[in-house]
């Protein structure tokens, strides 16, 4: 009978210094950890999942271009197509050059933001500049095509494409850093194998 009286007394000393709630806590730790598990699994998924393929660029020259990706879930050894909207902006005739090889106008960067190199091997284009007269609100489609895999050779997962620019196609050198954005935001695309 004195070790119940005793043992009650405990207990309620623990209840009301909040003690006896251990439990409650470890539970509420467990609760809080495995939200997080999820909310991390959650957005490795949404972090894998491609965007459209679409993005527009930065206001270049005088022309507005949109790009086109596709497929945005590729293979390294698929084909990639690359389309170009290029519009005219501006209120006169705009002479554009860039690179009849696409794939020198593109930065692949990994999920931390890195850029991802060309492999070893990869064959160093030598393309001529494409020079295009573009009148005044008018657009003007290009389309290039190369195999993924010529260029790259990386592991499965979310990878960012950016377009970049050589200032150099229109402007005379020396220029300090030729290379700048061609698109306002980049392109998700899913490396599968």
């Amino acid at each position: 009978m004195v070790s119940t009286t005793y043992h009650s007394a405990v207990r309620q000393r623990r209840n009301s210094a909040g003690l006896n709630e251990g439990r409650g806590v470890v539970s509420a730790v467990v609760l809080v950890c495995f939200t997080v598990i999820l909310g991390c699994d959650d957005a490795k998924e949404r972090e894998m999942k491609p965007t459209n393929g679409v993005c527009e660029s930065l206001e270049m020259y005088g022309l507005v271009t949109k790009f086109e990706v596709a497929p945005v879930r590729i293979k390294n050894r698929d084909n990639f197509t690359i389309s170009m909207e290029m519009k005219n902006v501006s209120s006169g005739l705009v002479r554009f050059r860039y690179s009849t090889c696409i794939e020198e106008h593109l930065e692949l960067r990994d999920a931390h933001g890195n850029v991802v190199a060309w492999k070893d091997g990869a064959p160093l284009p030598e393309c001529p500049r494409f020079e295009l007269d573009i009148k005044a609100g008018e657009t003007l489609n290009r389309k290039a095509q190369f195999k993924f895999g010529k260029f790259y050779a990386v592991a499965p997962g979310t990878y960012s494409l950016h377009f970049k620019y050589d200032k150099r196609l229109m402007e005379k050198p020396p220029l300090k850093d030729p290379w700048v954005p061609w698109s306002k935001n980049p392109i998700k695309i899913a490396v599968l194998e």
